[in-house]
């Protein structure tokens, strides 16, 4: 925690190649982004080709470790 009990936010960016990879990461009306921001304490946000990924350090990099395996897992047909 920050000071004076101010969290400290972390922005982590990931690219999305291209509208399929945006379809399986985000599902249809961005059912898989909400479900995301529901379960984590951080705000998951598709900006273009890509997406941006803001909390506190700890769960923008767990939010982030996720999505970086979930693109995996697409890329390589699982």
């Amino acid at each position: 925690m920050g000071q004076g009990g101010i969290v400290s936010l972390t922005e982590k960016r990931i690219a999305i190649t291209d509208s399929h990879e945006s379809l399986a990461i985000l599902g249809r009306h961005d059912e898989h982004l909400r479900m995301i921001h529901e379960e984590f304490d951080c705000k998951v946000t598709a900006r273009g080709e890509e997406l941006i990924i803001s909390g506190d350090e700890e769960t923008a990099e767990m939010v982030g470790r996720l999505v970086q395996e979930l693109l995996y897992l697409h890329r390589e047909g699982k």
